[in-house]
This record gives C-alpha cells, structure tokens and sequence, in this order.
C-alpha cells in the first residue's frame, strides 16, 4: 500500500496540448527503399525535435513513424506542426529527397496526468485518433484546441463536424487547419523557383512539377501551341482623337446551372482584354462595363455613359463539352446592328474562339492589327475547361480589392500552374497577387512576397514576353526595390501591348507621381478614368496626381466621387480625411479619421501619422501614444510599414527614434517615401536633416527623379 502511495505522489496533472505525428503511407515506403525511407525518417526526426524544442514542447512516446509532444501553449503547439511541415517539405523540394515523406498531424488540449514513465490520458488518445482524419500534409485539431486559435494570422480553419473517435465516448467537434499554401509558405515557392530558375542551366530538358509551382527550364524546347514567344513592338503606342472606342457588356449565360457563370465571366475578360491589345482602340475596362450587368437602360444610353462608340454584347450556353456562343456589335449612338454571328465549338477551344472573334470585330470597325497583334489573336490556344473554370474563379478574386480574396487567387493560379505549367497566364496572375497583397495598405511584409512577384513575372514573361500584366507587375517589383529606370522601362513595356489596360495605367500613373512626375501622371490617370469611370481605384490616383501638383480644390472632388462610388470602402473616406488634411482643414480630417478608426477595428495604418500629427497639433499627446501603442499591438501579427512609426515619432519630437525607424523604412524600400520626399516639405525636419543617416537616405531618394518623357 505504501509503495502504491508513493507511485501516486511521483503523478503530476496538469493542462498540456498534445501533438499527434505519423508519416503517412510509411509500411508502403519501407517496402520500397526501406534504408532510404530509414533515413529519411531519422532526418524527420531530427527536425521534429527542433520544432518541439524552439516552440517550448517536451517529446513523449515516440515510437517507430510516430512522433508525440505535449506543449503548454495551443498557439506553440500549432505553429510547432506548422513549422515540422514545412521543414520538411522544404528539405525534399531543395535536396531533391526520395522518398518523400509526408506527415499528418492531430492536436487535443486538456487534463493529462505524467510521471516519469510518459504521458498519459484521453486526451492523448484523441490527439491520436485526430491525426487518422488528417489529410497529407494537413492538420486537425479538436475544437478545444481550436478555441484559442481560431484568430490567430495566417491560418484558417474549415469545420468538419463533429466525429466519433475510436475509444472516445463523446464525439469531438473537429476543425482542419486551412494554411494558404500560396501566401502562408511563401518561402518554400521562393524555394521552388530560385532552386530551378538555376538548375536552368544546368538540366536542359527537364520539367519540375512541384505542389506549388511548376517551374521548366530555360533551354527545354516546350513544343506547345500554348507556349508563344511574340516580342512585344519596339515603337510606343499613339492614341488619339480619331481612336474608336468600344465596351464589352458582361455577357450572359444562358445554361441553367448558375456554375456555369465563370464561363460567360471568363469569356467576357478574355475578350475585353483581347481587344484591349489594339493600340487604336480604346477599349472600356470590365470594372465598368460590368457595373451594367443586367441593366435596364437602353445601348444608346449606356454607350453615352460610358463614352464608347460601339458595344459589344453576347451570350453563352454551354452542354457538357460543347458550347454555343452568340456575339453581336451594336452602334452605340443609333442602336444598330453592325454584325451578329453565332458559333458552335468544343468548350476546350474558347480561347481561340475569342481571338476569332476579337479579329472579326475589329475588322467590322475598321481598326487596323499590328502584325504582332494580328499574330497573337491567331494563335491556337486549345486549353483544358477545368483550367478554364479555375482561371475564371481566380480571376475574379484578384479583382475583388479584399485580401483574403488575393490570397485564393493566388491558390487558384498555382492549381492551374500544377495541371498546365506551360501556361504563361498563371504565372502573371501569380505576380499581379503577391504585388496586390504587398501593397500599401496590405497587412503582409513586402520583403516576403515581392522576391516570388518577381520570379513569377519573370517565368510568366520568359514564356510568353507578350503579356502585358507581367510586365506591370515586374515594374512593380523593381519600383518597390528603388530600381526606377528599370521599373520605368517595364510599365511602358506593359503599356505598349495593352494600352487600354486601366489598372496598368493607374500602376505607372502612382509611380510617375512618386518619382517627380506628376503632370504626366495626370495624364494617365485621367486616360484610366475615362477607361473605368465607376471604380474608386482608378479615380484615387488621378486625386493623387492631381493633389502632388497643388490642385487641391479638383483632388477633393475626385474623392467626393470616390466615396459616391463606393461608401463602403474605407480606403476612399481615409483619402478623403487625408485630402482635407492637405487642404489644411483639420477638423473636417479629424471626424473622418475618427469615425473611420471607430468603425473600422483593423482599418489601413497608411492615415495614423496625418491623425497624430492633427492630434499633436491640439495637444493632444495621450491620444498619439494610443496610437502608437495600437500600431505595436498590430505589429504583432500584420505588417505595419516602419515609415509610419518614423512620422509618428517626428510628430513627437522623438527625433534619435524617429531616425531609427527612418533607417529601417530606407532598408524596406518603403515606396511612400518617394512620394513624402517629393511632395512633403516636413518629412526630415531641421533637427534631422543634417544626421549622417538621413543624409544617406536623402542621397538615395534624389536618384528618384526621372526626367519627363512623351507618353501618349
């Protein structure tokens, strides 16, 4: 009996989160190449106590393909699977490891009891049986467990019910771990393209299909129809008063499966952007054309507000593999029919179908095709309608303005990427998402994401130079890296091979304003406006050009139209405070920088210096520092950009800390110091100015300057 009471003492209870590891399919591997699988294993081993160890866990139990801790902490607990997941995937991608080893995790929270023989108690079982339901790769975790999670960046969870557990009374509620594997694992893409942008050189002929991103190499002679090399022209396009104008209204399906949508979707983006490459054509963006989806207005009517001489309608239907296309172009002033056709074609040769059509349209306005235009829309471009419905979802994401939506495009870009890597498009899509996701008002750190913006341009490019959002999208990497004449070259690269294209427009219009140039970026933004006349972006950056050249009465109605468009949006009210901070009206900015600070929990950090520095202004230095101290709370977990704790700190007067933070914004590359240094007198106050650090940083931001150009 006493010795029983001794065994008890030696019993600790105590709250512990347990994680579950197996390798997945481990009895077929050994059978395979079991001393290779061994060491495979040993090396997993390996990586999976340096996770328990860095995130503060205790290894328990591991036997055989199975591996156990327990953790204090849920957070710990998940990003310590996280991180043993992407260790070793990693390790296979960069050293090429055969066989692959693929782990499935379950995580449990609650009462255990230890001694020094183990661990034991239901929750371990349950962590156990949780980790059977995983996916390869994935993780599944208990609802306990998902509780104290469930908010934390970077991760999303998708409820599977709730399951019966073998030898577990109750039934669990259990949650996957939806990591998104395009933006979460960031660094094993940059992993996958730098590792075979080199191996380029080296293995002529050999195509690498990996989870994220397919990336062929330089030399391999590609032999698709879908692969076009067209050199993009040398000569700038001219657009004039006599150009001709036209919008492509969304076309309708017809089909009665509302999944169907994405292909009338598609085919009306494909078809505007087709049409967008004609230099002699101003083609109406989709933004704005889609805005009449459905309308009940007459053509006349709605071609008068859009300012296009011609419109283009049309309807799909699709039937299992085929599809019925009917188009028809109409006179915008008088109604008339110009031309109709209907076209019966398999489903999987709608893009070379749209190339048709594109070629026929412009033949019935009299435009005339470049050669390199004429050869583009001619080009066979038979594709898979999976692919199709995945580029249709994408696509629409990547135009939403929302970051969790850039995010699935992005999952969606690479998924095409894995079924056809000879898909230039993809690639570019790619691009355009990590530039839009390391934006100014994004909550992700740039120096993460521009590096995979630029290998995807790159590769997208490197397939198909003709693409022009490849090379907006390289423009904006190299504007964000400080490299101007490069970027500059890239943005009327992007402009030459589609002039019509709006959002490229806006693009070298924001960094024309940033680089001393705001008269020509007047120019531009107001050609995109014409082009988009009911999107807020496009209006955003002509009151960003127009209020960099001192016209502020017209930047504030640009703005009033901005939040006309689009009151829901509380980007367009944050510029609207910042344009009456401008105008010197600090009253009217404060209200709507308070209203929006208390509507909005997680609003852009971008207006927090004009606030502190309207606060300071009144005296009010307690509320600077709840501003400060927020900024630090969400920094925790978002991106904040160092410039604006930089302003905040001038604001204060804090000078030794505000050049710290000045220091740090020069190493990020902070592209709104480039707009501060060009267009804000007070950015670097006497009491700075002269320190060797901000002198270095003045030295570089004088470079930034280009000298006007023609660009119209």
């Amino acid at each position: 009996m006493l010795l029983i009471l001794v065994d008890m003492n030696k019993m600790n209870h105590h709250y512990a989160v347990i994680l579950s590891a197996d390798v997945v399919g481990f009895s077929k591997l050994m059978e395979g190449d079991g001393e290779a699988t061994v060491r495979a294993l040993d090396e997993c081993r390996q990586h999976f106590r340096r996770c328990v160890t860095v995130h503060h866990g205790q290894e328990f139990g591991s036997v055989g393909d199975s591996f156990m801790a327990e953790f204090s902490s849920p957070v710990e607990a998940l990003r310590a699977a996280s991180e043993l997941q992407r260790e070793v995937g990693d390790e296979a991608i960069t050293k090429d490891k055969q066989p692959r080893l693929s782990l499935r995790v379950g995580l449990d929270a609650g009462d255990v009891i230890s001694n020094d023989k183990g661990v034991f108690g239901d929750v371990v079982n349950a962590a156990a049986r949780l980790q059977q339901l995983a996916k390869p790769d994935g993780i599944v975790l208990s609802e306990s467990v998902h509780q104290q999670v469930h908010k934390l960046p970077g991760y999303q969870f998708h409820s599977l019910g709730k399951q019966h557990l073998k030898n577990i009374l109750e039934p669990v509620r259990v949650f996957e771990v939806n990591r998104n594997p395009a933006l979460v694992n960031w660094r094993r893409m940059y992993l996958v393209l730098s590792k075979y942008s080199v191996a380029a050189a080296v293995i002529a002929g050999i195509a690498f299909a990996a989870a994220f991103i397919f990336i062929y190499l330089e030399s391999h002679q590609l032999g698709s129809s879908r692969v076009v090399r067209v050199q993009a022209e040398d000569s700038w396009g001219t657009t004039d008063s006599t150009s001709k104008s036209i919008a492509v209204l969304p076309l309708v399906s017809l089909g009665s499966d509302s999944a169907q949508n994405y292909l009338a979707d598609s085919m009306t983006d494909v078809l505007t952007a087709e049409l967008g490459q004609i230099k002699s054509l101003r083609v109406i963006s989709r933004t704005s054309a889609k805005s009449y989806a459905g309308a009940k207005k007459r053509v006349p009517e709605i071609a008068r507000e859009l300012k296009a001489d011609t419109i283009v309608e049309g309807s799909v239907h699709s039937l299992g593999d085929k599809v019925r296309i009917t188009m028809q172009l109409i006179d915008g002033r008088t109604d008339e029919h110009l031309w109709s056709r209907s076209y019966h074609r398999d489903l999987a040769d709608i893009l070379t179908l749209q190339g048709e059509i594109a070629r026929t349209i412009a033949d019935e306005i009299h435009v005339t095709l470049t050669p390199q235009v004429s050869s583009r829309l001619t080009r066979d471009r038979s594709m898979d309608p999976e692919i199709l419905r995945l580029w249709a979802v994408a696509t629409n994401d990547l135009k939403s303005g929302d970051e969790d939506d850039y995010q699935q495009a992005l999952t969606g870009f690479v998924e095409i990427s894995s079924r056809d890597p000879y898909y230039a498009p993809a690639y570019a899509g790619m691009a355009q998402a990590y530039v839009l996701l390391a934006g100014w008002s994004g909550t992700q750190d740039p120096k993460h994401l521009l590096p995979l913006a630029k290998l995807a341009a790159e590769k997208a490019i490197q397939l198909d130079p003709g693409l022009a959002n490849a090379h907006f999208s390289l423009a904006s990497v190299y504007w964000a890296d400080w490299r101007w004449e490069e970027a500059n070259a890239e943005f009327r690269k992007g402009m030459d091979l589609s002039p019509s294209d709006s959002v490229g427009l806006v693009e070298y219009a924001s960094f024309l304003t940033s680089t001393g140039r705001a008269a020509e970026a007047v120019t531009l933004a107001t050609l995109a406006v014409d082009l988009d006349p009911v999107s807020s972006y496009t209006n955003n950056e002509l009151g960003f050009a127009l209020c960099a050249l001192g016209r502020y009465e017209e930047a504030l109605r640009v703005y009033e139209m901005s939040v006309r468009l689009d009151p829901d949006d509380g980007i367009n009210r944050d510029l609207l405070a910042w344009i009456y901070y401008r105008m010197g009206e600090r009253e009217k900015s404060l209200q709507i920088y308070e209203q929006q600070a208390s509507q909005f929990e997680e609003a852009s950090s971008f207006y927090y210096p004009y606030l502190a520095n309207i606060y300071v202004s009144m005296g009010r230095t307690k509320d600077v520092r709840g501003l400060l101290t927020a900024l630090e709370r969400r920094s925790e977990h978002d991106y904040v950009p160092a410039l604006t704790f930089a302003k905040i700190h001038t604001y204060l007067s804090e000078f030794e800390t505000a050049i710290e933070w000045f220091v740090l914004a020069h190493v990020e590359r902070d592209r709104e110091m480039l707009w501060d240094w060009n267009y804000e007198d007070a950015l670097f106050p006497d009491e700075i100015r002269q320190d060797p650090r901000i002198q270095s940083i003045i030295a570089d931001l004088e470079q930034s300057r280009i000298e006007p150009e023609p660009l119209l």
